[in-house]
């Protein structure tokens, strides 16, 4: 029977689950950028790395060269490409800048930063680091200077406090914390022989890929979303319409100026811009025949 996770809490462990191995690395390096941030490595911080990293399946050794990286500002990161993984990212960079019962400015300035990056707003990593604050408990002021990981792949044993408790949960993470956003490039497909040589252009079998724009669709925590279109090198008459089609969905429709087109939509919880999902189909018809075409993938 397996025993639960001491720090880590089911719901987390489920979303460590659905990571891609890429982004499981790159969680726990974050997770090591952040332990060095404030210049000093405590207790409960080197537990809750040792646990994520234990549960991302990234060994001991591996974790400790991250962290040796990190302490000389060397460790280069990505960030996740899935919802679930930008999720789990910020959920536990907010649990380890507050993992002492309190977040130094340096720690909070990383977070702002990834913040930003996720298009996270000032008010909610507010709202949520006061939240997880609420429920951390106090750990000693004592630092340690020894890595972050053992030297040894064998389990550690959960430490405790100064006081005999056991270090406290990372906490069940809001599922709807970041903004979600996948685009499209969109293609004119060119038989081979007929296409000129441009830019951006691909080969696929016997016919030309051109790139004429992208399509990008965000989903808010909130529910809102918003579809931004930029087209360009239409060659098509001045005040002629275009339908947006996702998912076989008519979307909206474009009318086709002097120039290339840009044009922002925003709605309420999908009133009338389809739920998109990553692998979606988009296209751009004219007189109700596809000229552009893509799918969506992950930013």
């Amino acid at each position: 029977m397996n025993r639960p996770n001491p720090i880590l809490s089911s719901t987390v462990i489920d979303y460590c689950k659905r990571c891609s191995d890429d982004e499981r690395s790159s969680i726990v390096a974050y997770c090591c950028h952040l332990t060095f941030s404030d210049k000093s490595v405590r207790r409960t911080e080197v537990e809750f790395v040792r646990a994520i990293a234990k549960q991302m399946g990234v060994s001991p050794k591996e974790t400790g060269k991250m962290a040796r990286k990190a302490r000389r500002h060397r460790l280069k990161i990505r960030t996740p490409k899935s919802r679930s993984g930008r999720n789990l990212l910020f959920h536990l960079a907010l649990r380890m800048a507050v993992a002492d019962a309190r977040a130094d400015v340096r720690e909070r300035m990383a977070i702002d930063r990834l913040a930003s990056k996720l298009r996270i707003s000032p008010d909610t990593v507010d709202k949520e680091m006061q939240k997880l604050q609420k429920k951390t408990s106090p750990a000693p002021d004592a630092t340690v200077r020894q890595p972050v990981a053992t030297s040894s792949d064998s389990p550690q044993p959960a430490s405790t406090h100064g006081d005999g408790s056991a270090p406290s949960r990372l906490e069940s993470l809001n599922r709807d914390l970041v903004a979600e956003t996948l685009q499209a490039d969109l293609f004119e497909q060119v038989p081979v022989e007929q296409s000129p040589v441009e830019q951006g252009s691909i080969q696929d079998g016997g016919e030309t890929l051109i790139s004429k724009g992208e399509m990008e669709y965000t989903l808010t925590p909130d529910g809102d979303v918003e579809l931004e279109i930029e087209l360009d090198g239409i060659d098509l008459p001045v005040d002629e319409t275009l339908a947006v089609i996702i998912a076989g969905q008519h979307v909206c429709d474009l009318v086709i100026p002097m120039g290339p087109i840009e044009k922002t939509i925003r709605a309420k919880r999908h009133e009338f811009i389809p739920e998109v999902a990553l692998g979606n189909p988009v296209e751009v018809h004219y007189r109700q025949k596809p000229i552009l075409g893509g799918v969506f993938r992950a930013t």
